[in-house]
């Protein structure tokens, strides 16, 4: 601050007439009651901490309205006894210039609050000269005068303390939110009060108040206020059950400046001097005088029930005990045991699965009820008197009813409860046991299927059969096998659904031709099934070779015959009787069995051995054998006599995505018996002669020549 003339000393001493409006206007705009004007005179008041003999102005200055305001950053300018100014609304400020550029921001305008908050309103004058020293030193504005300086000495200690102070003290400060235990179940609780802290954990020493809302009152006063100025924790005790809130409530010195502005360029910025900020905070909890048990159950989800045995098995359900979150499990003051509670649970059954309910359906019927006393929070068994003696679905429902309590207790039960129907976990099924019959279909269109018959099934089930086809060199076995043979492969598996009892035919699979079609001895195919356990109905496996779901393929081969003796000029033909399981295409491979007949000359002799090196014919197209049974072959005509024989071949073509192969599976034997035969020389009449002479004259020469030799080689061959 600044020595005033001769002319402010003069000003100072005049009256102080036109404070009046400013006052009212600073103390709206501090409490936020109500919008002020942009300017207004400032309300009458007067130097507070006067003024010494050589006219130097301390800087504090007091409103009407009791306020003490500063004005310790704008030397030079005229104070604001100086003239009537007008000035702003009190504004907030973080960041602060004086007049001189020095920049007041951060800690530094914190602990420059701290100093005004506490000390601004000082009734003491050697405080009031510390507070000015001290604002003019740390502010960067600095003593216009020496004797400023010299005046405020004998308070230099004090001011130096204050600024000490400041560095731990100043805010901003915060407000812990009070922490509630809840104690005895609820029926106390304790209130940790913590008064305010700044950023270093300073606690700020002023009149923490703390007040309940709700049913509760402090123990120590009976009332619902409590005050403190340390921290401490105290106890509420419940008048009722539901929610409390502690409100706690402390004033702090304000981390920020409250200026007002002046109208004129030359009159000084005022500060607010003792500006404190109000911090809150809150903290709720819920306080008991009854409680209200609730429950959930998990029931024996699974529940085998085995029809052979003498004695089935009765139900189970596991009570979970608890109480509302707002009404914890009471332990009445003074008592040493929790308050027992009965809790009901009732079954019913069901022939079909429920769905979840609110309430108990109407199609369902009440299979048994049982109490069970749990004696706090945890898990108690319920076990039903009857025992579940047919398959379905049993609900358990807990409840907790005032009727099934002690009329002695009935007084700390604040409300009654029933679970859901069909809750979770809440559902218990005797399962039904499926019975499965297979058995395999022949190969139709290259591919086997599985007939699937089922009964004892769950009626509103959905059953997943997957139907796996094996191939292997084994035959079946009575009564089938448990695993599969060492040398079995799988073939391919296909799923079948089925919803009740009923029979379904699988999609078929294809048999794999390819992979056999050469060997000697073909495969056996057999379907073993499995279906896994539903919620309903217990898993079913099946045996492997069974008879009825086993089929074994035979290689097809064929037996031929033809005349034993034909007329050379005349046609003869091959007749093949085909056996076996003949293949047939599928989707994955193009299969097709031919049948070729072909025919050897053995030699002139009649009785000459057989030679197949080279068919003298071969049929021009083959026949394709689709079935079972007898094949013809071409007719061919024999000229020459002697030994002939026929021969055929079984050829199967097999046609995959990699390429097309042929196999002969059956071959006829080079000089077989059923399929050779002789060839004589047809007859011719003589001219001049009956025609009956040389026929017998013929006859008679084939009876010695050919028919002997050819009874002689038949019989040897024979």
């Amino acid at each position: 601050m600044s020595r005033h003339s001769a002319e402010m000393r003069s000003h100072l001493s005049k009256p102080i007439a036109a404070v009046v409006l400013m006052a009212m206007v600073v103390a709206l705009s501090l409490f936020g009651t109500a919008s002020a004007p942009s300017a207004q005179a400032l309300g009458g008041g007067a130097a507070y901490a006067g003024t010494v003999s050589d006219g130097l102005w301390m800087g504090s200055y007091r409103l009407d309205d009791g306020r003490i305001t500063w004005c310790a950053f704008d030397p030079g300018l005229s104070s604001p006894i100086q003239g009537d100014y007008s000035y702003e609304p009190w504004q907030r400020v973080d960041e602060y210039t004086a007049r001189y550029g020095q920049t007041l921001t951060g800690t530094h305008l914190q602990r420059l609050a701290y100093v005004l908050s506490v000390y601004g309103d000082t009734q003491d004058p050697q405080t009031a000269r510390a507070v000015y020293r001290l604002l003019h030193l740390h502010s960067g504005t600095g003593f216009s005068t020496n004797s400023s300086d010299a005046l405020t000495a004998d308070a230099a200690a004090q001011a130096d303390a204050l600024w000490s102070e400041s560095a731990e003290r100043h805010g901003p400060y915060a407000l812990a939110t009070p922490e509630i235990t809840p104690l005895d179940g609820g029926q106390r609780s304790a209130v940790a009060l913590r008064t305010a802290r700044n950023a270093n954990g300073y606690a700020f020493t002023s009149q923490l108040t703390a007040t309940i809302d709700g049913p509760g009152i402090w123990e120590t006063s009976g009332t619902r206020t409590l005050t403190t100025v340390a921290d401490q924790t105290a106890t509420i005790r419940a008048t009722g059950t539901g929610v409390i809130t502690v409100n706690v409530k402390q004033s702090t010195p304000a981390p920020y400046l409250l200026i007002a502005q002046p109208d004129r360029a030359e009159a000084q910025r005022i500060m607010a001097g003792g500006e404190w900020e109000s911090l809150s905070a809150n903290s709720s909890a819920s306080v008991v005088h009854t409680f209200s048990p609730t429950a959930e159950s998990t029931a024996d989800t699974w529940r085998q029930f085995d029809p052979s045995r003498s004695t089935p098995a009765p139900l189970t359900d596991i009570v979970h005990a608890a109480s509302s979150p707002e009404s914890p499990w009471l332990t009445p003051l003074g008592a040493s045991e929790p308050v027992p509670a009965a809790y009901r649970v009732d079954w019913y059954y069901s022939e079909r699965q429920q769905k979840p309910s609110p309430s108990v359906p109407d199609d369902v019927e009440l299979f048994d009820s049982t109490l069970v006393t749990a004696t706090g929070p945890g898990d108690y068994v319920a076990t039903s008197s009857r025992v579940a003696d047919q398959p379905g679905w049993y609900y358990p429902v807990v409840s907790f009813r005032l009727d099934d309590q002690p009329e002695a207790l009935r007084r700390w039960f604040a409300a009654e409860f029933t679970a859901g129907f069909h809750d979770e976990r809440e559902q218990t099924v005797v399962p039904w046991q499926p019975n499965v019959s297979t058995q395999t279909t022949e190969i139709v269109d290259g591919q086997l299927a599985d007939v699937i018959a089922v009964t004892g099934n769950d009626p509103e089930q959905t059953l997943e059969i997957s139907s796996d086809l094996w191939m292997t060199n084994e035959r079946a076995v009575a009564g089938g096998v448990e695993s599969a043979p060492d040398d079995a492969v799988l073939v391919g598996t296909v799923t079948t659904s089925i919803t009740g009892d009923g029979t379904v035919v699988t999609p078929g699979i294809d048999v794999p031709w390819s992979s056999f079609i050469g060997r000697d001895q073909w495969p056996t195919f057999y379907w073993s099934e499995r279906i896994e356990s539903t919620v309903s109905t217990v898993a079913w496996n099946g045996r492997h070779l069974l008879p009825d779901e086993t089929i074994t393929l035979e290689r097809p081969s064929a037996t031929t015959r033809t005349a034993a003796h034909v007329k050379t000029g005349d046609a003869t033909t091959d007749e093949a009787e085909v056996i076996g399981t003949i293949p047939t295409s599928n989707a994955t491979e193009q299969v097709t069995l031919r049948l070729n007949f072909s025919l050897y000359r053995y030699g002139d002799a009649l009785d000459s051995a057989p030679v197949c090196d080279s068919a003298i014919w071969r049929q021009p197209d083959d026949q394709v054998v689709d079935a079972t049974g007898r094949y013809t072959s071409a007719a061919v005509t024999v000229n020459e006599a002697g030994a002939y024989g026929f021969r055929h071949r079984l050829i199967a073509e097999v046609t995959t995505p990699t390429g097309t192969t042929a196999t002969v599976i059956d071959e006829g034997a080079c000089g077989a018996d059923s399929e050779s035969f002789v060839a004589s020389p047809a007859l011719a009449e003589t001219a001049g002669m009956p025609t009956s002479i040389p026929l017998l004259l013929t006859m008679a020469t084939m009876l010695s020549l050919a028919g002997i030799g050819s009874l002689i080689w038949r019989t040897a061959r024979r």
